[in-house]
């Protein structure tokens, strides 16, 4: 029912702002007029007319079937990481992310996970290191499946030789190691070797899916997307004659995010990113070509469908010539977008790993253009649209520093209309959403969008060059050279050449320097020679914007001592109060006067404020072992004996007679406080090397049950309960509330859901 709109959409981007210029051209009399404002027109018209259809076509979410139980055989996935190894540690910090994935996901032995490496390119088939490699990966992956009982798994593959026997490299890089994964799994001739794991573990899989070394999945989102592909709604219908998906989706993604911590690392990321993070009050999000055309596109990392992806593309694609596979995979599978399910990505730290980031991408876009016009006379008109519509966005910036420069070249009425939009255009695309995030270190706001603004201004000589320059490689290499088609890096590799001085700054943003130069040199306007000047100086300021946050000075002697002075004090309350005659539980306060009084009672806070301050008394030195691992033996031992109701502490006792005071009554807060400072020093006693006290600890905490404290209809917390009663009508529904530890613990230890 929205394809209608769908074609509007495509005929307003491409005629709106020649209508536009037109007008323009009319009103001033001068065809230049509307021509030189044509770069700032484009990008201008897509932006209003992306936003405006965000915002009044509601989203489009898929069907999913219910998987709270687990993943069933049916949906039998795989998920893998794609490694490069170039090192010892890439193996390791990649099977810390399979590790992870297991842990946030808990979807049951139907969901495996492996890491799909290969070798780095090398002058020969095989090295003296590469034995070395691929025995350390085996050992890391053998490592998680003896202490998870198995579900995990490495594949590799050997090098061959590029076409002039120079090179040798894994055939077809990242394509060919999932084509020989899905070879692999469906039982077909495959150059893919399982060098650790059950092979018998992996009959049956039905569904790939694949990440990025630097993707970081929000937890439950991979049984997301297997929930939205076992729906008899999204299951693949695939033209046999054409061999393209043509009803469900072969491939579903899901929405992609900026992690937090590399969205503040160093100026440029504060600058240049999206927000970081995640916004705990977003319901469903909207994304433009998904809502209108029911398809969208794929960005590598989602969800695969096996048979669908051999039936469509296996023995299709030419060797040696896609760089950006996943755009075509994406167009002949129908793509779709799971939005409530979102997968985090890094985000280059330094304008350089940026732009060579931004290089590739280009490049792979360009390569694709033969897929838009007859190669790809099978796929629909949208999807041939959008592959033309990824490689033009490259030359705006071009176009933009075009209308720019003619402007403070050529100061006129015309050339002044088109500067004026281009600038708009620029600005306004750095603008983004302006809710301000109290507590981010992102920028948001007016004042920060100017100034996010100002920097993609600096930078857009070299933005400009970097689409310019990789459109002009795609298509020499495609029809002239015929090498080096698949020339990549992986993000690592692209901030480890980011990574430089002020002299290599310049040595890859030339033309920003250049081209500063010249204007500093002939522009008549002053304007034109200050910009100039900025421009000139672009890649020692892009340098210095990449460079990471200073790190805080160390503490002077005498701040450590006014802390320790303040640390002991707080360990000497709990030292000198919870004494035998209390069963060494804290008192709630000692008022000194008047009169002088103590508060003989206890709540769950009180003891794990207790528990935990002895541990940081040892930490400190404040407290020797024997006094620090006594008390917190006398608490565990207290707490044990104390009356609970479903494994949580009421909210008083008398430390005398140990009873519960009246009202009986569980507080959600002070459960969830005890439960953290539990953890908290579970971990701390296996460090200080007391095994039988961290098992009593933790066994404490996970007796606590959450569930009965959650209402489920609203998915909320209630403030609290008496025991036989329901719980009280009131709720905490608001993330800055006091609650927010007992739901992030509650989350993490899977006793209510993600959803809270």
């Amino acid at each position: 029912s929205r394809r209608p709109a769908g074609v509007l959409l495509a005929g307003a981007e491409l005629l709106l702002p020649l209508a536009l210029a037109g007008i323009l051209s009319a009103l001033l009399r001068s065809p230049w007029a509307g021509l030189l404002s044509l770069p700032g027109l484009i990008p201008g018209a897509k932006t209003a007319l992306n936003r405006g259809v965000l915002a009044a076509v509601p989203p489009r979410q898929l069907p999913r079937m219910d998987l709270r139980k687990g993943v069933p055989e049916e949906g039998k996935t795989l998920c893998v990481i794609s490694a490069l190894l170039t090192g010892p540690g890439a193996a390791a910090s990649a099977a810390k992310r399979l590790e992870e994935l297991k842990a946030s996901e808990g979807a049951g032995e139907n969901l495996n996970f492996g890491l799909l490496c290969d070798l780095p390119e090398s002058d020969r088939l095989r090295t003296a290191a590469d034995d070395e490699l691929l025995a350390r990966a085996a050992e890391t992956i053998e490592d998680l499946n003896r202490r998870y009982a198995g579900g995990f798994f490495l594949f590799c593959r050997e090098r061959t030789a590029d076409g002039q026997g120079k090179h040798f490299l894994p055939w077809e890089r990242k394509r060919g190691a999932l084509v020989h994964l899905c070879r692999f799994l469906a039982g077909r001739g495959s150059d893919l070797q399982l060098r650790a794991g059950e092979r018998a573990a992996l009959r049956g899989t039905r569904y790939v899916l694949t990440l990025d070394a630097d993707t970081r999945p929000e937890p439950e989102s991979l049984t997301a997307l297997i929930a939205a592909a076992l729906h008899p709604m999204n299951r693949p219908r695939i033209d046999q004659r054409r061999r393209i998906v043509t009803r469900g989706h072969g491939v579903l993604q899901p929405r992609l995010t900026v992690e937090l911590e590399s969205a503040f690392r160093t100026g440029f990321a504060r600058l240049c990113s999206p927000r970081g993070g995640r916004d705990p009050y977003a319901c469903r999000s909207g994304e433009v070509w998904m809502d209108l055309y029911g398809r969208a596109g794929f960005a590598g990392k989602g969800l695969i469908h096996i048979d669908a992806y051999l039936a469509c593309l296996d023995h299709r694609l030419p060797e040696g010539m896609i760089l950006s596979h996943d755009a075509l995979e994406g167009a002949y599978l129908r793509g779709g977008t799971v939005s409530d399910a979102a997968f985090a990505e890094s985000f280059p730290a330094s304008p350089r790993s940026w732009l060579t980031r931004q290089n590739r991408w280009i490049r792979g876009d360009w390569q694709n253009l033969p897929w838009a016009f007859g190669r790809g006379r099978e796929l629909p008109f949208v999807e041939r649209r959008r592959l033309l519509g990824s490689a033009a966005a490259a030359l705006l910036p071009a176009g933009q520093l075009a209308a720019l420069g003619a402007f403070l070249l050529w100061p006129c009425p015309d050339s002044c209309v088109g500067a004026a939009f281009s600038l708009v255009s620029l600005f306004a695309g750095s603008g983004g959403r302006r809710q301000v995030r109290t507590f981010s270190a992102v920028m948001n706001g007016a004042w920060d969008a100017l100034r996010r603004g100002l920097f993609r201004l600096m930078l857009l000589p070299a933005e400009a060059w970097s689409g310019l320059s990789a459109a002009g490689c795609a298509l020499w290499r495609m029809g002239v050279s015929h090498k080096n088609l698949l020339q990549w890096q992986t993000a690592e590799q692209a901030e480890t050449a980011g990574a430089g001085d002020i002299v290599s700054g310049y040595r890859q943003m030339w033309f920003s320097a250049a081209w500063g130069g010249i204007l500093a040199a002939v522009s008549p306007l002053p304007l034109g020679k200050a910009l100039g000047a900025v421009w000139l100086a672009a890649p020692a300021l892009a340098a210095l914007s990449g460079r990471g946050e200073k790190k805080a000075a160390p503490l002077s002697d005498a701040d450590k001592a006014f802390l320790l002075r303040r640390a002991s004090e707080l360990w000497r309350y709990f030292r000198e109060n919870c004494v035998p005659e209390d069963h060494f539980l804290p008192p709630d306060n000692v008022q000194d006067s008047p009169p002088a009084e103590t508060a003989r009672r206890v709540s769950p806070t009180n003891l794990g404020l207790a528990f935990l301050s002895a541990l940081c008394a040892l930490e400190l030195k404040l407290a020797s072992r024997q006094e620090a691992l006594g008390l917190c033996e006398n608490l565990l031992s207290s707490a044990e004996r104390l009356e609970k109701w479903r494994g949580h502490l009421y909210n008083w006792y008398d430390n005398r007679t140990m009873s519960p005071l009246n009202p009986r009554y569980v507080s959600t807060v002070d459960s969830g406080n005890l439960a953290a400072c539990l953890i908290a020093g579970s971990h701390a006693l296996r460090r200080f090397e007391a095994p039988n006290l961290a098992d009593r600890a933790e066994a404490l905490w996970r007796s606590m049950d959450f569930s009965a404290l959650y209402d489920d209809t609203r998915d909320l917390f209630c403030i609290g309960l008496t025991p036989g009663e329901k719980c009280a009508e009131s709720r905490y529904d608001l993330l800055e509330s006091e609650e927010r530890l007992t739901g992030y613990i509650a989350v993490a230890a899977r006793r209510v859901p993600l959803r809270h």
